[in-house]
């Protein structure tokens, strides 16, 4: 699987990283930080590898980076069980998530479903039930009694392979266009 992921800001991205090695030490778990932290904007089975880069980095020039506000810890249930920081749906960050959709979309051979903008559920993933293969119960309530209302920016976009749990970076772009993640000029 192939993905385009925007990273939060450094502060941030220090955060969710101590967070997620607390619970892999405090869970005797292996936890794999190369996939953490991010906000997932689209995955598909494979890309157009040489027209992502030129796509994404119109999106990349065309937006600031973009402000989300978080509303607590969200856990997935049924056959990929996981917890996640909860983002908020705001009208920049649907907005902005539809730009980089549009763009990908037509480089893309099979698309997956979740991502699509009328489903999307954005979210900072902590841990995935795949990854700690047992009960994740334990987890949750471990993290039950933070706070989880943050604010914070995704900075950038990043294209990355999936090899297996540890994806290969291939690109990074900074979200460098209009003020507070808004679109300029044509790119979106």
């Amino acid at each position: 699987m192939q993905a385009v992921i925007a990273s939060p800001d450094p502060d941030h991205f220090e955060r969710l990283s101590a967070m997620v090695n607390e619970i892999g030490q405090t869970f005797t778990i292996r936890v794999d930080l190369d996939v953490y932290p991010r906000l997932t904007l689209a995955v598909a089975e494979r890309f157009d590898q040489s027209r992502i880069e030129p796509a994404l980095a119109k999106i990349a020039a065309a937006h600031a980076p973009v402000t989300l506000t978080t509303s607590g810890l969200g856990m997935f249930t049924g056959a990929e069980v996981g917890l996640y920081v909860a983002v908020v749906k705001t009208p920049v960050l649907v907005a902005f998530h539809r730009a980089v959709y549009a763009a990908v979309e037509p480089l893309a051979t099979a698309m997956e479903a979740a991502y699509a903008p009328a489903v999307w559920l954005p979210h900072l993933p902590l841990v995935r039930e795949d990854v700690f293969k047992g009960d994740i119960a334990p987890i949750a309530g471990y993290l039950s009694r933070r706070k989880f209302s943050w604010q914070l920016a995704i900075v950038d976009l990043v294209y990355s392979v999936d090899t297996t749990l540890t994806p290969r970076r291939l690109f990074k772009l900074p979200l460098t266009g209009g003020s507070d993640g808004t679109h300029r000029g044509p790119a979106g």
